[in-house]
């Protein structure tokens, strides 16, 4: 299988150098990726100025771009043909609930999705990243690429994410969860008195429920969470289309 790594952290992250060690037993494994971390970039594309690479080695390069202009590079100039996967990770930090829609390593594998291509993002929980616990996350994948490939689905990539807990207590199909941050938007002053901001978040407010990727995790099981790339709401739409909706007509 040829596999395409992708992440936010850059090429020289140990989570998807793990990664790399890991699948290029069995695999033609490619690494595109950032020169440097580019988190919470979210599905960012490059497009107003130019983007250069650089060869690490026969199949790793970097990018001076994000995780979006990485796939798409390495789809249309540097693999010699389409991967049959794309794998965006190891990440050091979980990848939850909203928090899915700034996350870099969550577009990598969003972008895979959109050309079709089977898609997976992964993330570990960043207080216990460590060498040998990326290792242990990239052979659970390894094996478990089959099945997940089997039962994907053209517009749908899977967000793996791991817990604190090893080894973990099992697995677990969710659904993202409410995972609020009570943000703060601080001002100070530089010393030629310009107003500057930081934001900044305080400790998050958790949904639980059994089928929540946030709560799966804190209780130690994989979380695995089904995506689409197609954000239409089926059952509100299907109820405007069935109603009379009081708008202005736009030919007024």
């Amino acid at each position: 299988m040829r596999i395409l790594l992708v992440n936010d952290d850059g090429y020289r992250a140990p989570g998807i150098q793990a990664l790399y060690e890991v699948l290029q037993a069995e695999h033609e494994v490619w690494i595109v990726a950032p020169d440097r971390e580019v988190s919470a970039v979210g599905h960012a594309i490059t497009l107003r100025h130019v983007l250069r690479t650089y060869r690490i080695h026969e199949r790793c390069f970097s990018v001076e771009g994000n995780p979006t202009d990485c796939v798409n590079l390495a789809l249309w100039q540097i693999l010699p043909d389409r991967p049959d996967a794309v794998i965006s990770g190891i990440n050091a930090g979980w990848n939850l609930a909203e928090d899915v829609t700034y996350s870099g390593t969550v577009a990598g594998a969003m972008e895979g999705t959109i050309h079709k291509i089977f898609s997976i993002a992964v993330s570990l929980a960043p207080d216990v990243a460590t060498w040998e616990r990326f290792l242990t996350v990239a052979r659970w994948l390894n094996t478990a690429l089959p099945a997940l490939r089997a039962i994907g689905s053209p517009r749908v990539f899977f967000n793996i994410n791991w817990p604190r807990v090893h080894p973990p207590r099992g697995l677990r199909w969710t659904r993202l969860g409410t995972r609020l941050h009570p943000n703060q938007v601080l001002a100070r002053t530089d010393p030629r008195g310009e107003t500057y901001y930081w934001i900044s978040r305080g400790e998050p407010e958790w949904e639980e429920g059994p089928d929540v990727d946030v709560h799966v995790v804190i209780e130690g099981f994989v979380s695995i969470t089904p995506l689409t790339i197609d954000w239409t709401d089926e059952a509100i739409l299907a109820r405007l289309q069935r109603t009379s909706v009081d708008l202005p007509w736009p030919g007024a």
